[in-house]
């Protein structure tokens, strides 16, 4: 629902993407008690997918990333 949400008001769907996995880290690191092995696979799987989007993020810091 918040990917849809910021997708459907920002029209940027890698913003939507970057937020979305920012919100799965924090919910996974604060509302889940899976150990440490699965809050350190939360924060891998975070890091990598925001390091995929960088070009997408220095264009939205640039104000020229597509919209949908």
């Amino acid at each position: 629902a918040v990917f849809a949400l910021i997708a459907l008001t920002t029209r940027l769907v890698s913003l939507a993407s970057i937020i979305m996995m920012l919100a799965f880290m924090v919910v996974g690191l604060m509302y889940l008690d899976f150990g440490m092995e699965c809050n350190l696979l939360v924060i891998a799987i975070s890091g990598m997918s925001i390091i995929r989007h960088a070009a997408n993020i220095e264009r939205l810091l640039r104000g020229k990333e597509k919209q949908i």
